[in-house]
């Protein structure tokens, strides 16, 4: 990928810029973007950002882009130590170290917040608070 002056995004294939991408790519070269700038501002301020809200990233990408994404997540816990993932999509909840389902009761008009702990946390694996 190449970013100009005006943050506009290529994304180049073999060096040159490619002249259609997908909608996954799109996705994800706007994730970089968002990461970068993130970063960016963190560095200037000379504080640390330790929290990083994601909502609804993984819309448009296939389980393998979703998995390196995801990997990609818990490689950055350095810099972002607890990171929030908004998504309706229920694969994501075996990558992630806590889940939080938040539901509609019509009995009682309220929003209902429901704890799981997932399989990345039961088993060990994983020490980043990355939460879906």
């Amino acid at each position: 990928m190449d970013l100009d002056e005006d943050y506009r995004l290529t994304v180049l294939e073999h060096g040159e810029p490619s002249p259609v991408i997908s909608g996954g790519e799109e996705d994800l070269t706007n994730l970089v973007l968002r990461l970068a700038v993130s970063q960016m501002i963190a560095d200037r301020s000379g504080q640390p950002l330790s929290l990083l809200v994601l909502d609804e990233i993984f819309g448009s990408l296939d389980d393998v882009r979703r998995a390196h994404v995801l990997a990609l997540l818990h490689a950055l816990e350095g810099r972002f130590p607890q990171v929030v993932l908004i998504t309706h999509i229920e694969g994501v909840r075996e990558a992630v170290d806590r889940v939080l389902h938040v539901r509609f009761d019509e009995a009682t008009g309220a929003a209902v917040v429901e704890e799981e702990r997932a399989a990345l946390a039961l088993d060990g694996g994983g020490d980043a608070d990355v939460a879906a």
